[in-house]
């Protein structure tokens, strides 16, 4: 059964495993597979959502870096699960992208639980 493209964003959230923390540009991304930066919208520890200028395909895999202004760089795997177009100013394209997060493994997990403390952190100082 094909479902059409008027899905609406709230099913999206609802599917996701774990909640997402809005990041509110304190934390920077960049794709090192197509090397192109990436505005990082939202993080989980299942995945993260982006604002790109470059179209991904969807399933494609890709080694990311997210870095926070506090200095704290991580690597991790993950596959892009959804990407859309949006009109952006000036009539320029951008893409909105969903991606999963991969690897599974302890260096990974560990990662991936540094980057969400500390974003988590960074956000609490700001309130």
């Amino acid at each position: 059964m094909a479902q059409g493209g008027g899905r609406s964003r709230g099913r999206g959230a609802e599917r996701r495993q774990a909640p997402r923390i809005e990041i509110l540009g304190q934390l920077d991304g960049f794709l090192m597979t197509v090397d192109t930066p990436v505005r990082v919208l939202d993080v989980s520890a299942g995945g993260f959502g982006v604002q790109t200028a470059q179209e991904l395909a969807t399933g494609d895999i890709h080694e990311c870096r997210f870095e926070l202004r506090a200095g704290v760089a991580v690597i991790l795997l993950a596959r892009v699960q959804h990407c859309r177009p949006k009109k952006g100013p000036r009539a320029s394209m951008r893409y909105l992208a969903g991606f999963q997060f991969l690897d599974a493994s302890p260096e990974a997990e560990a990662g991936r639980a540094q980057l969400m403390e500390r974003v988590a952190a960074i956000l609490q100082q700001g309130k």
